[in-house]
């Protein structure tokens, strides 16, 4: 936060921006001393034992969560999210199969977008990671690893699989030299 250099003691600036309003409005544009880093800066220690100090206040340690209430809260809520993007997929598809244009947001998960759903298994000669792991590495991958449809999913593939067709086709004549759709 302080620097002592050849011009002597500086510290941190920030940047900051203002609109300047009047009769032809202006954006003007300054630095500044960082006033809250060089506060907490200087009261480091103090600031830290009142955090803590408000964490103990207010913490429910009987209420808590043991780590493995938490990662079963989580692997269930994130599969509630799946649950929901597939049927948000399944929406988008049922669009285009009515010939109307949906985006997919771009943060789909491709499991959802695809209708596919991963299957991990032990490995039955034990090398790989361990049995509690969901996912071993790529250069340990092997056959027991499948992908396979959800019955869920199994309302909207044919019609992804018809938008997949006409996209496939649409780029094959957009392309020099490519062989035509069948």
């Amino acid at each position: 936060m302080a620097v002592i250099g050849a011009e002597g003691l500086s510290f941190q600036t920030v940047s900051l921006s203002s609109l300047v309003r009047g009769e032809k409005p202006a954006l003007a544009f300054f630095e500044a001393i960082d006033i809250l880093g060089l506060s907490c800066w200087l009261f480091k220690d103090e600031l830290l034992a009142k955090i803590s100090a408000s964490l103990d206040e207010v913490a429910d340690d009987e209420a808590a969560l043991s780590q493995q209430q938490r990662e079963q809260m989580e692997a269930q809520i994130m599969a509630d999210a799946l649950m929901i993007e597939r049927a948000e997929c399944s929406l988008v598809w049922h669009a285009e199969a009515q010939h109307e244009t949906i985006d997919f947001r771009s943060d789909t998960t491709p499991m959802a977008l695809l209708g596919v759903q991963l299957v991990n298994q032990p490995r039955a000669n034990g090398s790989g990671t361990s049995a509690g792991h969901a996912f071993g590495t790529s250069s340990s991958r092997g056959a027991d690893d499948e992908i396979v449809q959800p019955e869920a999913a199994a309302c909207f593939l044919p019609g992804m699989r018809e938008a997949l067709g006409r996209f496939d086709a649409a780029n094959r004549r957009e392309r020099p030299g490519a062989t035509p759709a069948r």
